[in-house]
């Protein structure tokens, strides 16, 4: 008997954002917006049928999640725009956002997320449950040496694409295409979060059944706390 409801007020000035919650079948209604700012107005809401009590949430600057059916939201980060979101879909381990002027968005692996709102990650240092992936090889291709400032060229295949050399935060160096979005990881993306800021690097290692190490990573101290790796 449970279901969500957003709904708007903003065409009679009033940008309160409205979501509600009914458990008894629409009998009794309950305002579930807290932590959402009083002037964000709502447009849509959305259940994670794989994750009781995870929702998402459209606004009219962002997306929220919340972990507990709606008592308390939080702004979802990383590099999703300050823009209008008009709806939402979960399609199968990804969240697919329709926004207003900023076309799509999608949050690819939703498996942290559902671990966090099912309570297993607890306090402490949590390793993320790893999703499913297709091991492949990836397309040879041929180019020249690339070199900051300038457009470089790649061929692969049959295709060629252009690229420049971006410096980084921690000093490594980036290809970034001209005219194409940049694709996702090859590899697994390894998860994991600290509950507070590490004094040290964090490292990270994979082992196989016999115990030797497979492949082992190490995170800079100012990225430590909270990161994503790809295997």
């Amino acid at each position: 008997g449970t279901a969500y409801v957003a709904a708007t007020r903003y065409k009679s000035d009033d940008t309160t954002p409205y979501l509600f919650k009914t458990s008894d079948y629409g009998k009794t209604w309950t305002t579930i917006t807290n932590g959402i700012p009083s002037t964000d107005f709502t447009r849509t809401i959305r259940e994670d049928k794989a994750q009781q009590g995870l929702l998402y949430a459209g606004t009219e600057t962002g997306a929220y999640v919340s972990f507990d059916d709606g008592a308390n939201w939080q702004r979802l980060g990383g590099n999703f725009p300050v823009a209008p979101v008009y709806d939402l879909i979960i399609k199968g381990h990804s969240l697919v956002v329709a926004t207003h002027g900023r076309s799509i968005w999608m949050l690819d692996d939703l498996t942290p997320l559902r671990q966090m709102a099912s309570g297993r990650t607890g306090n402490g240092v949590t390793l993320f449950e790893l999703p499913s992936k297709v091991r492949f090889n990836p397309v040879i291709g041929f180019g020249g040496s690339p070199q900051k400032g300038y457009v470089s060229y790649h061929a692969a295949s049959t295709s060629h694409v252009s690229y420049e050399q971006v410096e980084q935060p921690d000093g490594t160096m980036k290809n970034v295409y001209v005219d194409a979005a940049a694709n996702p990881y090859d590899g697994v993306i390894v998860s994991y979060y600290l509950p507070e800021a590490a004094k040290q690097s964090a490292d990270l290692a994979v082992i196989d059944s016999q115990g030797n190490t497979v492949r082992s990573f190490t995170t800079k101290v100012a990225d430590a706390s909270s990161e994503e790796s790809a295997a």
